[in-house]
Formats: structure tokens, sequence, C-alpha cells
């Protein structure tokens, strides 16, 4: 070079491309096609670590100690922690003869930026402030003055590291419990919905060991029935000492055989439902009966039994007696059933606190000492030979006890005996009780044209309601619900008297197909079932049922009840027969009652017949038609209602109308007749004479002469 400095305008390009430039110390030449570059580009360096765009030492941030005294760009890897805050370089570039102003630098933190950012010279830092947790490269490149970038250098690898709740460890802790927690609610729902399965295979269970009670209460009511049935009419017939006791035992073992069925019931009730109440009576008679029924099974199996009262004056209690049958006969039947024949049974009564204390003292096996706390739970049972039984008893004596605020308790000894002891809460005795029976008026025997439906499915049974009524009435049978209501609407009979448990259409079903039907609403239905429990008679009686009778029966009771529903049918009859008078008033009734569809049915005939009697040609098919009724079905309903045909009542009602007009106008007796529904004058004269011995021109004579009389 001769000098820095050349004149301005002093150049030259000769043809072969080589230039001149012209100085103060003479000129330069060069060709360009052989001029060459530097061979190296800058190499880019950091300089600097700067924390919150403060300068600091590596040394905190480094993984090794080893690395400590290093400068930063001896550095390879760093760890910050994700709270440092700003982390910031400084970086430059080396290895090139041009000054570090001229180069232009690229950066790039690989893990964050997408892309390469560039800067000048004069801006030779980097900042990035809250960097998320992770690994991160930082990478830089330079470009020297002749543009040629440098090739990108990894400058320097750092970690943030997370805090202890967002790091590997913390989150695959937090998958973990997620997954725990899942497992528990989805173990939880399972046991939620394990356990309502349960429940309700439970209930399921409930609802079928139910219903198997109803289904064998009525299978062994049935021929309990048939059996006490004949009883009474065998004892009065044979008087002989022989066929008296045998009857007996019969009939005391089929009570009995009844009171386990009614036990079975009773212990399948909820206790909120079994609870009964009762005006109080004493309760030593009571217990005292009681054991004089059991005396001859004593007596046969060799055993002494007693019957102390201690109770020194009135005992009462209000427990209702079916209840305290069943406490006191299953203690004493089951010291019967496991005293040896030789032993004693002893049975005293006291008084304590207000309190009614029954001990039942035996001699026989005892029970063991891990048996005396579960003997009272259902179908545990002594372990004994020979001794048959089901484990319900005591259960159903606990039950009830619990249900009446009473107290049982045992003491026993193998080989010596047991001691139950009942308590019960004593009420006082009611004085200058009153009867609520009152007397019963005899009613009219019924006539054999009375007609009875007997629906009952069991063979045996439905013979022995025919046998027990075909001396007194006409008797219909059916042997289920679908058959009765078909003989109903053919036949109308006066009374129905149904079995509840049927095939094809139950005695409910029944009941609630004739109380909607117009034709067969009228006919009372008496309700005779096995199922003699509250629920059963009131589902009867609220489907408008006119009594209701459980199995077994006393044939005398059942044909006294079926004698009094007729009475009352009939004198509703003849109620209704004068409801029927075309200027009688109208009656309103609750709607409830049963007896108001009848009176609606009377008020809709005389709406209909009071619309048309004018009309001679009205005739019974219309009249029907007008109560939405076949011809036949309105004459049944009319004959059971009023004992009147259809023609017979329109001819009535046209003479009551005659009748008026023949006693308030001078109109002609023809004409009368005419506007009455009559087609000829001699046969409306007739239809009178025959209701009144006289002619209609005679009752208007006749009523004219007594309104003279009257007025004078």
């Amino acid at each position: 070079m001769q000098h820095n400095s050349f004149i301005l305008g002093a150049a030259y390009q000769a043809q072969n491309g080589e230039l001149f430039f012209g100085g103060i110390n003479g000129f330069n030449q060069f060709d360009p096609l052989k001029l060459k570059l530097a061979a190296t580009t800058p190499e880019p360096v950091l300089t600097e670590l700067l924390i919150n765009n403060q300068a600091i030492a590596t040394a905190p941030y480094t993984k090794h100690e080893t690395q400590a005294a290093k400068l930063i760009s001896y550095i390879q890897t760093l760890s910050f922690n994700k709270g440092v805050g700003v982390i910031g370089f400084k970086f430059s570039a080396l290895n090139s003869p041009s000054a570090p102003q001229q180069y232009q630098y690229a950066y790039k933190l690989a893990g964050f930026d997408k892309q390469f950012l560039y800067t000048n010279a004069q801006q030779r830092q980097i900042n990035y402030p809250q960097l998320p947790a992770g690994d991160y490269q930082l990478q830089l490149k330079v470009k020297d003055q002749y543009g040629q970038w440098s090739n990108a250098k990894a400058m320097l690898d750092f970690t943030v590291v997370p805090p202890w709740w967002q790091s590997r460890l913390a989150y695959a802790g937090y998958v973990l419990l997620t997954g725990v927690i899942i497992w528990l609610i989805a173990a939880s729902l399972y046991r939620a919905k394990l356990a309502e399965q349960t429940s309700n295979q439970a209930r399921e269970l409930n609802r079928l060991k139910s219903q198997f009670l109803d289904n064998i209460s009525h299978e062994l009511k049935t021929p309990l029935s048939l059996i006490l049935a004949p009883l009474e009419s065998l004892q009065l017939n044979h008087k002989d000492q022989a066929s008296q006791k045998q009857l007996s035992m019969i009939k005391r073992n089929s009570l009995r055989l009844l009171t386990l069925i009614n036990q079975l019931l009773q212990l399948s009730q909820r206790p909120s439902c079994a609870i009964h109440y009762v005006s109080p009576y004493p309760l030593a008679p009571f217990i005292k009966q009681l054991v004089a029924d059991f005396t001859v099974l004593f007596e046969q199996k060799g055993i002494h039994v007693t019957m102390t009262d201690l109770s020194q004056g009135s005992c009462c209690i209000a427990l209702e007696p079916e209840h305290a049958t069943s406490i006191i006969t299953n203690l004493v039947s089951n010291a019967l059933k496991y005293t040896h024949s030789g032993g004693q049974v002893e049975i005293s009564l006291s008084v304590h606190n207000n309190m009614a204390h029954i001990a039942i003292v035996d001699t026989g096996i005892g029970i063991e000492k891990h048996q005396q706390g579960i003997i009272f739970e259902r179908f545990t049972r002594v372990a004994a030979q020979n001794q048959n039984g089901s484990g319900i008893g005591l259960a159903l004596v606990k039950q009830l006890l619990e249900q009446y605020g009473g107290q049982i308790s045992l003491t026993s000894e193998v080989g010596k005996g047991s001691c139950f002891t009942v308590s019960l809460p004593l009420t006082e005795a009611e004085h200058g009780a009153t009867s609520l029976a009152a007397p019963v008026n005899e009613a009219t025997r019924p006539n054999n044209s009375q007609k009875l439906l007997i629906v009952e499915d069991n063979d045996e049974m439905r013979e022995l309601l025919l046998t027990l009524f075909a001396t007194e009435y006409h008797c219909l049978s059916a042997i289920n619900g679908e058959q009765g209501l078909a003989i109903c609407q053919t036949e109308m009979p006066d009374l129905v008297i149904s079995d509840v448990m049927m095939p094809c259409m139950d005695g409910y079903q029944l009941l609630n197909a004739l109380r909607t039907n117009n034709i067969t609403s009228h006919i009372p239905v008496l309700l005779l079932s096995a199922k003699a429990d509250t629920q059963s008679r009131l589902k009867g009686l609220d489907l408008l049922a006119d009594d209701f009778l459980s199995k077994p029966f006393e044939p005398q009771l059942l044909l006294s009840r079926v004698q009094g529903l007729l009475s009352i049918r009939a004198v509703l009859n003849r109620h209704l027969a004068k409801q029927l008078a075309a200027h009688a008033p109208p009656l309103v009734l609750d709607p409830q009652l049963t007896q108001s569809k009848d009176y609606q049915f009377t008020e809709r005939l005389k709406n209909i017949i009071r619309d048309n009697y004018h009309n001679e040609a009205f005739s019974i098919e219309e009249f029907a038609a007008g109560l939405y009724l076949s011809p036949r079905a309105l004459q049944l309903k009319m004959k059971a209602l009023y004992n009147l045909t259809p023609s017979d009542y329109i001819r009535n009602t046209r003479l009551e109308y005659a009748e008026k007009l023949l006693s308030d106008s001078d109109l002609s007796i023809g004409l009368i007749a005419e506007k009455v529904g009559f087609s000829s004058q001699s046969y409306f004269a007739r239809c009178f004479k025959a209701k009144h011995n006289v002619s209609p021109k005679q009752f208007r004579e006749n009523t004219n002469l007594n309104a003279k009389t009257s007025s004078v």
C-alpha cells in the first residue's frame, strides 16, 4: 500500500480487468479476480453470564465443582432454579482480522425460540425472563465484513430446574395419586353399585318371600277351611264321647295350624304395621286359659305343670290378644317340647315397677351359653334330636315384645333346664265401659229366587260353598274372575262371593270391573280370602267391597253376612223404587258411596222418560240406547234394582203424568191419553183401572169431590 489516502478520481481499469488507484505516494494496482479473502470466519464466544442484568460468576450454577473456576466460555452446562429471574448472556467474536464492530450476530435458544434472532455489534447481549422449566441450548453465529455467516455453534446447554412440585417425580406422583383416586372412586362406585344390587336383590328376595307366604297362606288356609267347616255339624251329630274327643283333637290341631300360619304372616309384616293396642283386659285369666289348653298335652307327656299368680290384684295389658297368645303359647310350647317325661314346668305371674313379669321355668335339656345369645334370631334352633321346628317362634316372640315395649330374658344351664322371663307394660283397667254391640234386628229371610254367584278357583272350597248355600238360594259358580264377570253381565246375580287370589283375574280385579260397569255396579260383593291382614282388607274396602271375610270362616257367620247384605240391598232397592216416581225430588249422595251410582242411574232413567213419555213410539231399544245399554242389560238391571221391567216403568210413568193432568186440567180423557203417550184411549183406560181400580173419569170425579170437600 502506497498510503491509506487516495486521490479522488485517480482510478483506472485496464483491458485485462486490472484496477489502478492513485494516491499521494504513488498508486496501487491489483486484479480483483486474483484477490483472496480471509480464509476463516469469525468464531462466536460467550463473555459473561448475567442474572437480572447483573454479571455473576458461574460457580453457583455449575453442576460439577471442577467447573467452578472456569470462565463461561469454557462452561458447557449450567443449571438454574425456576425462580432465578432473568437469565442473560454477553457475547463477542474471535479469530478474525477485522474489528468486532463490523460483525453481525444471530442467536437462538433451542427449546424456546422458533428461529434465529438478529442483532448488531452494538447490542451484544440477550436476556430471557421467566423461562419455563426445561432443557435449553444457546446457539450463536456471526457474519463478518464480507457478509459470510459462520456455522451455528452450540455455545451452552443449560437446564431450568422446576420447583419440587413441578418436577418429574412430582408429576409421576400426581399421576400415581390421580390413578389411585380414580381407582378409589371407581372402587367406591363399584361397591355402591354392588351394595345397591345386593339391596335390590334383598328387596326382591323379601318380596318373593312375602309373596311366597301369601301363596302358602292361601294354599294352607283353604284346606283348613275345608277341615274346620264340617266340624261344627259333625260335633252336633256325633254326641258319643269317643267321637267328641277325636273331633276336638282335629279342631284343636287345625286351629293350632292356623295359628302357626298367622305367625308366619305376622313375622313377615313390618313392626309398625303389626302393632295393635286394644282395650285393657286382665292378664292372669288370659294366661290360665292358655295353660289349660296345654294341660292335656302335658299330661300325655307326663309333665307336671303349675300356674302361680303372684300379681296380688288386677293386672291388665292392652296388647292385641292374638299377639299375646303368640308370645305365651310359643314359650309354653317350647317348654313342652324340650322337657322330658317326668319333668316340671312352672309358670308364674308377678308385677314389679308397673311391668308384668311372666316366668316360664322348665327342667328340660337347657341351652348352651354360646347359643343363648343367638337363640332369638330367626331360624336358630337348639341342637336337639328328634325335635321338629323352624326356629321362628322365639324370633316372633322377641319381635312382638319389642314392638309393645316389652323385653325377654333367658337363663339356662345344660341338663338342668331354662327360664324365660317376659316383661310387659301394664295398663290401667277401664271402668264403666259400655258394650259397643247393638241389638240386631231379625232380617227377612231371602226367598229361593235370589241368585248367588260363587267365584272360587279351589274345587273343594267351591263345592263346600255351593253345599252351604244351595238350600236357601239359587247358586251359580265360576272358577275365576273372568268367568264370574261374564256370568254377572248375563245372569245379574243378587250377590257375589269371591275369592281374592285366583288365576286370570283375581278378586280385586273382578270387584273393580263390577264397580266400574253401570250394568253390574249395584251387585253386593263379599270377598272371601286367606289374606286376613289389614292391608288386604283396606284394599278390598277401597274398591267398594261390601264385606270382607277371612278364611277359615265359620259357616254360620258367612250365612249371616250374606243374609245381612241381601237384606240391606232389599231395603235400598225399595228406596230406589220410591225414587222412580216421576215427581219425586232427586237425592244427591256422596260420589264415593257405592249406592250413589244407583241413585244416579235412577235419575238418568227418570230424565230419559221425562223427555220421551209423551212419544207413543218410544221403544225399549231407544230407552236402552239412551243409557248406553243393551235392552237385555237394561231389563236385568231394572229387575235387580226396582223389580220392574222397562215397559212396566214406562207405562207407570205415563200413568203418573196422566194422574197429574186429570187432577189439574179440564182436558178430555182422550187428549190426556194422547199427551202421555198412549196410542188408544181404551188401552189407557184399562191400564189406569188396573193400577187404581177406577176409571180415569171416576178418578177425576173423586179428585174434584175431594178438592171441594177440603175447601169447605
